[in-house]
């Protein structure tokens, strides 16, 4: 921070000192800085006349120092949040949130689908069962099996043979074809447009490397049996472990953003690991923010602008650049 003085007053001239993080696609650090969040934070630098200087942290584990001795007014990247460090520096408002998925072998499609066309099926069927066994024996006259199958098909599906029959019972068959109709409508969306997310937390344990300790604390608290490794291959070590043993594992824990590229790609498109598939299984997200030292003066500003270009769309905007579309989906308006 530099200080003149003009007719008797004060006036600062900063020029910040932003430690990045290096964190793919946040902060990629090749030939020059680039990244999702270097495009946010450079906007915001631009339209309030920002003068800064990058530093690069080499590792993560260094951000508690560079917090402790106040080696930085601004720190960028995916840094954890703790309440240690919430003390100590100020955060912004979240201007994204990383998803965590379960890095698994993919499932038979084929056979998903017949598992739930199977109970579409059995609940189809179910029903026009009964519907038949009660029209036979409400019938006030004796019918032929073919008359019952007809009012059954008739009733449910009206305009396509005809007008509905009256009664109560051609009321509730009317009402339940519309209903299947329905229920195949969204069961068909559900599995061929949506990603699902697991609910149940899987039983086999789950690759983590021995570094990850945040990350370790995490699945044990929420109840994941974990096989801790010492990884020095990084995660295509873990990768090919999980491979190597998929019966016994249920898979690697990932942050997916840097792992599924803006055009859906996964894995740098890697022929290896192209029949892997990233699963949500509840367990949550991390906020992404810009971290400042306590209580500086540009924090009303910076953070103030993050809420204006998350209102506006801008931060959607410039995420086309880095993201995916399953990723960027939170940020649209």
């Amino acid at each position: 921070m530099k200080i003149t003085y003009l007719f008797n007053h004060t006036l600062l001239y900063m020029v910040l000192k932003v430690g990045v993080l290096e964190k793919d696609p946040f902060i990629i650090n090749k030939d020059k800085l680039s990244g999702f969040t270097i495009d946010i934070w450079e906007k915001i630098a631009k339209k309030h006349n920002i003068d800064f200087q990058y530093h690069t942290i080499k590792r993560e584990s260094l951000i508690d120092n560079a917090i402790n001795q106040s080696l930085y007014d601004v720190i960028l990247g995916v840094i954890d949040l703790d309440p240690e460090r919430i003390r100590k520096v100020d955060y912004t408002i979240p201007y994204y949130f990383l998803n965590f998925s379960l890095v698994t072998k993919k499932y038979d499609d084929r056979k998903k689908i017949l598992i739930e066309l199977s109970k579409f099926l059995l609940l189809f069927f179910l029903f026009i069962i009964i519907s038949m066994i009660t029209y036979f024996f409400s019938a006030k006259n004796e019918v032929k099996i073919n008359e019952v199958i007809h009012f059954t098909a008739k009733n449910m599906s009206p305009y396509v043979f005809g007008n509905r029959d009256p009664g109560l019972l051609a009321k509730i068959n009317y009402f339940f074809g519309f209903f299947f109709i329905i229920l195949f409508a969204i069961g068909s969306y559900r599995l061929f447009f949506t990603n699902s997310v697991e609910t149940v937390i899987p039983k086999k344990p789950i690759l983590v490397d021995s570094k990850s300790i945040m990350l370790i604390k995490y699945l044990k608290s929420r109840g994941a049996q974990v096989r801790i490794v010492n990884n020095s291959g990084g995660l295509n070590n873990l990768l090919d472990m999980y491979l190597g043993d998929h019966e016994n594992l249920a898979g690697v824990f990932v942050q997916e953003e840097g792992k599924i590229a803006k055009d859906g790609s996964i894995f740098n498109k890697n022929p290896k690991y192209q029949n892997l598939i990233f699963r949500r299984y509840n367990f949550g997200q991390s906020q992404v923010s810009i971290i400042m030292k306590k209580n500086h003066p540009l924090y009303d500003s910076i953070n103030g602008e993050l809420i204006s270009m998350r209102e506006k769309g801008e931060i959607y905007e410039i995420s086309k650049n880095w993201l995916s579309y399953s990723q960027r989906r939170q940020l649209q308006i």
